[in-house]
């Protein structure tokens, strides 16, 4: 077993020390709960007074050392050396069992759940390890580690979006450590909230009637088109309208449980969706995503969705200004925000809306939805204000 002593932050005025133990390939890296002036450090120092100049300190350090040194022996088991670990910190020092996983091992934990998230948690787990190399525990998740995170996904090109998703994991991660007792750091509730509104489009209800009338010839594209109007006329999520049937309906109402938040969903079913749905023999009809999206792009062109609209992204700290067709724009989540901007153009109340969508609160549902500033203009002069 070997171990030493090293500044947490070395790059600050006053620095944490942490206690960084190896033995036969595992690492344990822990906080001493001693913090110095760097000034008084000296990374050369081959003893805890020669490198720790402040006497306080490397009296402290060298109390820790004795104690580990007393209970260090040839051949010690991991579980030793962590019992070894946690008798060197002793003495007021504050010291979390070792018991708990590690930050990294219930990151890990945490993306293998089954849950509709997964895929997002596998990937957050990833791109976070992969950049910071599974290195710091609990403790160290602070600010300049959110810094320094957000600065190399920056660099990779990854959008605003991308990366506030992948620091929202990270949040989650650490809130559910601090719940179970795993640390008492509270530094992740200060990582940035930094979603930008996406420049998606949605189709009016001109176009949807453009798009419901138009001749299609092509099994798959009619297949996609009624998916399409599956979602919009439930403002439901991919993975519950493309999972649609008649056992869903009863009374004139659609029933179904939202995967993502838990949540009932109830809503008069639209003859349309009865008329979808029987013609495919009482369920939603059958297609990969994928080839839905090739489908709709192929069908909003045929239909002359052809304006052109701008795109605003933030990637890789720099925003990315774009042009395109409005049809090259649509997808399977389009129909799903369309629905959610007809109701609310045609004055359904937002908490009405959002029994529908399943958003949690107002300000996030006005955000999803694309209204532009004539389309306001034209709800307001709906109101007995204007009158």
């Amino acid at each position: 077993m070997t171990h030493s002593f090293q500044l947490t932050h070395p790059e600050r005025e006053t620095s944490p020390v942490r206690l960084v133990v190896s033995h036969r390939g595992k690492i344990w890296r822990k906080a001493t709960g001693i913090s110095v002036n760097t000034k008084l450090y000296n990374p050369k120092g081959k003893t805890v007074r020669s490198r720790f100049k402040d006497l306080a300190v490397s009296e402290e350090l060298t109390a820790i050392e004795n104690r580990l040194l007393q209970r260090e022996k040839p051949l010690m088991s991991f579980q030793e050396v962590e019992e070894a670990i946690t008798y060197g910190l002793g003495g007021g020092v504050a010291v979390v069992p070792t018991a708990r996983p590690t930050f990294w091992e219930y990151f890990r934990e945490f993306a293998e759940r089954e849950c509709p998230s997964k895929k997002w948690r596998a990937n957050a787990y990833r791109v976070a390890s992969s950049f910071m190399g599974k290195k710091d525990d609990w403790e160290e998740i602070d600010g300049d580690w959110h810094f320094r995170l957000d600065a190399l996904m920056k660099k990779a090109g990854y959008s605003l979006n991308y990366i506030s998703t992948i620091t929202s994991k990270v949040r989650t991660v650490m809130h559910e450590g601090e719940i179970r007792g795993y640390h008492s750091n509270a530094a992740y509730k200060s990582f940035p909230r930094r979603y930008e509104t996406s420049d998606t489009v949605y189709l009016d209800r001109g176009e949807m009637e453009d798009l419901w009338e138009l001749d299609l010839t092509d099994e798959t594209e009619r297949k996609a088109r009624d998916l399409f109007f599956l979602g919009y006329y439930t403002a439901a999520r991919f993975q519950n309208y493309s999972k649609l049937s008649l056992d869903n309906i009863s009374g004139g109402k659609i029933r179904f449980i939202q995967p993502k938040t838990g949540g009932e969903v109830v809503m008069p079913c639209a003859p349309r969706v009865m008329e979808i749905l029987q013609r495919w023999g009482g369920k939603a009809p059958v297609l990969t995503e994928q080839a839905i999206n090739r489908a709709l792009k192929s069908i909003c062109k045929k239909a002359g969705f052809t304006s052109k609209v701008q795109t605003r992204i933030t990637k890789g700290g720099k925003t990315v200004i774009s042009t395109h067709e409005k049809w090259e724009l649509i997808s399977t989540h389009t129909a799903r925000r369309s629905g959610a901007t007809n109701l609310y153009l045609e004055g359904v109340p937002i908490r009405i809306c959002r029994f529908l969508t399943g958003h949690k609160d107002d300000a996030t549902f006005l955000k999803y939805i694309k209204v532009s500033r004539e389309e306001g203009a034209d709800l307001l002069a709906k109101a007995d204000f204007f009158k």
